[in-house]
Parts: C-alpha cells; structure tokens; sequence
C-alpha cells in the first residue's frame, strides 16, 4: 500500500478499524475498491446530495454503492429517507396482492400448474409442476409460441393423462384462442 502514514492519519476520520489493505490512495483520495471513502465531516452533505432527487431507498443506495463508500453508509441511508417528510409522504407502497389459497388436490395430475423460466442460456423453460406430488416437468424451449407450448402439453398429456384443472397466468401462450381452444377440446379447466 501506498502513502501508509497519510493513510494512518486519516484512519481516525474514515474509521477504517485495521482494514488497511483493502484501501489504496489515488490522487490525495481513499478509495475503498473504486470508490471514493468519504470522511466523517463530509458525510452529511454527501447524504444530501445523494437524497436531493429523492430517489428512494433502494436507488440511492445502488447509487451510492457506486461512488462512495463509509462505515454503515446503508444504514444512514435508510435513516436519511425514513426521516426525509416528501419521501414519506410520497412514498409508493405497493398494492398488496390478496393470497388465494389452493385446495390441496386429493390425487396426482388432479391440477398442474405451469408457467416460464428464463432465459437461461438462450432458452426458455416450461415448467409443470403437479399440485399434489409435486413433480416437476422441465421442456427447454427455443421459442415460447402457443404452438409449441401445446407441443409440450401434449407430450406431457400422453405420459400422465389429462389434468382436471391447468392453473396459468396471462402470458401470451396462455391467452390465445388457440389455447382456449385446445384446453376446452381436453374439457381442462382454467
């Protein structure tokens, strides 16, 4: 490490508790990694110049993250935006979703669900799960057309049989008229 007696002197601002090698000075600056470490004088303004847009937790820490760095620095974020008026009262909290509750299938195949995973590796995945055992079917899939999803389907279909209930989301897939089609000519409900 470089400059170690100008960094000793400052250990006390920065607090920087015996963690020496993992800082290195640049130009009259600390930095901790690629960011610059802020000492204990100039903290608060830096608080208010990350607050100014009033971006939120999460962002301003992500921002922060970024640049600077200090000893509990998330911590004096969070008590930054929990004690800043605007943030509180303009805060959004998202809607909370009601839980629906599913009735436990008395027997296997009786309800499957399915839904997409990825991309993972330039595929997707289709993913059917059985409500009662469940066993998990995984066909990775180049692309995710209502076609080859009732491919799929079918496929599982001929090995395990017809399902009573086929609980999806509003993808595409799932929505198309051909996929109405297809569930209501297998008398599935959804």
């Amino acid at each position: 490490m470089k400059n170690w007696a100008q960094l000793r002197a400052l250990r006390e601002g920065l607090n920087l508790q015996g963690r020496e090698a993992q800082y290195t000075i640049e130009d009259g600056c600390i930095l901790y990694g690629q960011r610059v470490c802020i000492p204990k004088k100039y903290q608060k303004n830096v608080l208010d110049e990350l607050h100014t847009g009033h971006l939120g937790m999460v962002k301003m820490k992500s921002f922060a993250r970024s640049f600077v760095y200090w000893k509990d620095i998330d911590k004096d974020i969070e008590d930054a935006v929990r004690n800043c008026v605007d943030c509180t009262r303009h805060k959004t909290d998202p809607a909370k979703a009601k839980v629906h509750y599913w009735e436990y299938p008395s027997m296997p195949w009786e309800c499957i669900h399915i839904d997409f995973a990825g991309p993972i590796f330039e595929h997707m995945f289709l993913l059917i799960v059985d409500a009662h055992s469940k066993w998990l079917q995984v066909y990775p899939m180049k692309v995710t057309t209502t076609k080859k999803t009732i491919e799929c389907l079918r496929d599982s279909f001929a090995r395990f049989g017809l399902p009573w209930v086929l609980v999806i989301d509003n993808g595409s897939q799932f929505t198309s008229y051909e996929f109405q089609r297809f569930m209501q000519s297998n008398s599935i409900k959804h």
